[in-house]
C-alpha cells in the first residue's frame, strides 16, 4: 500500500535530480574543483530538502501554493537569493580569466570558499527555489496514502532526502575524479559563466513572476 506510492515519488525524484537546475549546476560546479566541498554543498542542499518534504507530508505546501501572496514573496526572495549567487559567479569566473595561475594549481578554497561557505550555498541555493514548493505539492503530496501512520511520513522525508544525497553525491564524485577534472578544470572559468547565466534566467523569472501575482 505504502510502497507503490514511494517508488513512484523516488522515481520522480530521480528525474528531477538530473534535470539541468540551479542544484545540479551548483554541484557540477564545486565538484568540478573539489569533492570535498562538492559533497559539503550536497549536504547543503539535503539538509534544505527536510525542510520542503516536511512541508509536503504534512500539508503545509498546498497552503502555501493556495495562497498567491505567499508564494509570491517566495518567489521575488528566492529570486534575490539567485541573483546575488549569479554575481558572485560572474565575479569569479571574471577573477580566474584574469588569473595567471593555471586552474590545476590554483587553491579551490580561493574559488569555491571555506567547506561551511558551500554548505550555506547548497542550503539557500535549494531553499530559494520556489519550484520546490509547487513540486512536493502538486506532484509528492497527493501519492502520499491519506490517513497514513505518522512513521510512513517519516519513512517518506527519509527516503526522499536519502535518495537525493546519494544521487548528488554520486555525481559530485564522478565528476571529481581525476579523469573527468582534468577536461573540466581548464573550463573551470566557462563553467562558472555558463552558471552565472542560468541563475539569472531562473532568477528573473522568479522575481517577474513574484511581481507579477502581487501586482497584478
Amino acid at each position: 500500500m505504502f510502497l507503490g506510492p514511494l517508488l513512484q515519488i523516488l522515481g520522480l525524484n530521480i528525474a528531477g535530480i538530473v534535470t539541468p537546475g540551479p542544484d545540479s549546476f551548483l554541484v557540477l560546479r564545486t565538484a568540478a574543483r573539489s569533492r570535498k566541498h562538492a559533497i559539503a554543498a550536497v549536504a547543503g542542499i539535503s539538509s534544505a530538502l527536510i525542510v520542503w518534504t516536511t512541508l509536503a507530508v504534512s500539508g503545509a505546501a498546498l497552503v502555501i501554493t493556495t495562497h498567491p501572496e505567499v508564494l509570491a514573496y517566495i518567489k521575488i526572495i528566492g529570486g534575490a537569493w539567485l541573483l546575488w549567487m549569479a554575481y558572485n559567479f560572474a565575479a569569479s569566473a571574471l577573477a580566474q580569466f584574469r588569473s595567471p595561475t593555471p586552474q590545476a594549481l590554483a587553491d579551490p578554497t580561493a574559488v569555491l570558499g571555506s567547506l561551511a561557505s558551500c554548505y550555506r550555498q547548497g542550503l539557500a541555493t535549494n531553499l530559494s527555489n520556489p519550484k520546490a514548493v509547487l513540486y512536493f505539492a502538486a506532484i509528492v503530496a497527493p501519492l502520499i496514502p491519506v490517513g497514513a501512520p505518522w512513521w510512513v511520513h517519516v519513512l517518506y522525508v527519509v527516503a526522499i532526502i536519502a535518495e537525493s544525497a546519494i544521487v548528488f553525491s554520486l555525481i559530485a564524485f564522478f565528476v571529481s575524479t581525476a579523469r573527468v577534472r582534468r577536461r573540466l578544470v581548464a573550463a573551470g572559468p566557462w563553467i562558472d559563466a555558463a552558471a552565472a547565466v542560468l541563475f539569472v534566467i531562473v532568477s528573473i523569472g522568479l522575481i517577474s513572476g513574484g511581481l507579477g501575482s502581487l501586482l497584478g
